[in-house]
């Protein structure tokens, strides 16, 4: 028989493993039957091979055909064939002809020619892309039910990317302490280890086992469900990202995605700040959000001048609560009562502590022990020389509230009342105290403020 027709083109395979075959359109005087042959598409590393294979015994000794696919994401790299050697490529008509010279039979699952591409730039993993052959002329073919100048054969390439992939379902801030930012992360059995970087040169990173159990799986999903804290972050540093990154059990990082898509390096930033920013711009969040959002990022701006961090990100250019901090006067109620004996007792001052959680001191000159009105003991430590009683992790709403320290130096005892605002009164009542120091204190007032209302049960 004689050959004829135009060389056949390959289409560059798509990465993915769920395949849609295309059937091939009967002629009008055949009866109907099933596809004579198929086309499949399969990812194998940085590969995708595109096959062309029979489902039933054909016989014929050459075909042409056009191939079409997304040039975007593939490249086309070759056309190899067991069946036909030395395959004839049109590539930039993308168009293959093979042919043997005389006519075969091939039984069912004979592999007639398999089109190799490799991954182009502009793949994007999980998405589906159609890989096409058209067969424009069959050589000697004994198949009936199928009309081979038109008929064409498809395969969708989606990439299983199930057991590669964790997914950040949200993310957001806690105030109830010190301040930190909660990942929530669904993730594949598969997933072992989460690290979470921070911007601060210096810093550690934070890491977390991702061990799956019966108490954390989604069934809907059928994924583990996690949630990772990255804490302390001091309020001088509300715009440096804490960053998540997941990794599998041999150390190689996972894909990352948030709300479906994929994210640029598998990895996920997010800074205090951002909670912030994001309750301002979002019209569904509450005026006691809002309320929040705006002290938090006026508190965040001025304890980065007061540390002296002005080469990081200002949380709040705009300097949203002016008004307010101007108009901030100290309330006596949370003034620092003292007993009478203090003096004797070796008290040397008040001081508090906002480079990460807060935490109230009380400096002694002497060892002394202390305790809270049921009993309790507060640790005391040793620091520039002298002894304090140590209140850690007071919570921003908490910032306002009194506690009850009876301190014993040997067989003297006094009472002490006192708050975090104390220490703000101190600074707010002194004519000498700096511009800075001033200005932090009124922002821990309104940061203290919000949050009561914020966090209130």
């Amino acid at each position: 028989m004689k050959r004829t027709g135009p060389l056949a083109r390959i289409i560059p395979v798509l990465l993915a493993v769920v395949l849609v075959f295309g059937a091939l359109p009967a002629a009008a005087a055949a009866p109907e039957t099933e596809p004579a042959v198929e086309l499949t598409a399969a990812l194998e590393g940085s590969e995708v091979s595109v096959e062309i294979r029979t489902v039933e015994s054909v016989g014929i000794d050459g075909m042409c055909f056009s191939f079409s696919y997304d040039t975007a994401g593939f490249a086309f790299k070759e056309v190899t064939s067991a069946a036909f050697p030395d395959p004839v490529v049109n590539e930039s008509g993308k168009t293959v002809l093979l042919s043997s010279g005389n006519s075969q039979t091939f039984p069912a699952g004979t592999v007639l020619a398999t089109l190799k591409f490799d991954l182009g730039s502009g793949y994007t993993p999980g998405n589906e892309y159609v890989f096409t052959v058209s067969f424009t002329e069959v050589i000697g073919a004994d198949l009936t039910g199928f009309d081979w100048q038109t008929a064409s054969i498809s395969a969708v390439l989606k990439e299983d990317l199930t057991s590669v992939t964790a997914n950040l379902t949200s993310v957001t801030l806690t105030l109830k302490g010190a301040v930190g930012i909660y990942f929530y992360l669904s993730a594949p059995e598969s997933a072992a280890r989460a690290v979470i970087t921070y911007a601060k040169e210096g810093s550690e990173p934070v890491e977390y086992t991702l061990t799956p159990t019966e108490a954390n799986f989604n069934a809907e999903q059928g994924l583990y469900t996690y949630k990772l804290l990255f804490p302390n972050i001091p309020a001088a540093e509300m715009t440096l990202d804490a960053t998540l990154l997941v990794y599998d059990a041999q150390g190689g990082q996972m894909r990352l995605t948030a709300a479906g898509k994929s994210l640029e390096g598998n990895r996920y930033s997010f800074c205090a700040a951002d909670w912030g920013r994001k309750i301002l711009s979002s019209a569904s969040s509450s005026d006691k959000a809002k309320d929040m959002a705006r002290a938090l990022l006026n508190y965040g701006s001025y304890a980065m001048k007061f540390f002296g961090k002005t080469d990081w990100e200002d949380p709040d250019p705009d300097l949203l609560l002016a008004d307010e901090m101007a108009q901030v006067q100290p309330n006596s109620e949370y003034d620092l009562a003292k007993p009478a004996n203090a003096e004797t007792m070796g008290y040397k001052g008040l001081t508090l502590v906002l480079e990460g959680a807060t935490e109230l001191r009380l400096y002694f000159k002497d060892p002394v022990t202390a305790a809270d009105a049921s009993g309790k003991s507060y640790e005391v430590k040793q620091g520039q020389g002298m002894y304090y009683v140590s209140i850690p992790n007071i919570p921003a709403k908490n910032l306002h509230t009194m506690y009850t320290v009876n301190v014993t130096k040997g067989s003297e005892t006094g009472s002490f009342r006192v708050c975090a605002l104390s220490y703000a009164n101190n600074i707010l009542n002194d004519s000498s105290q700096t511009e800075k120091s001033v200005n932090i204190c009124r922002a821990l007032y309104l940061y203290n403020q919000a949050a009561a209302i914020y966090l209130a049960k």
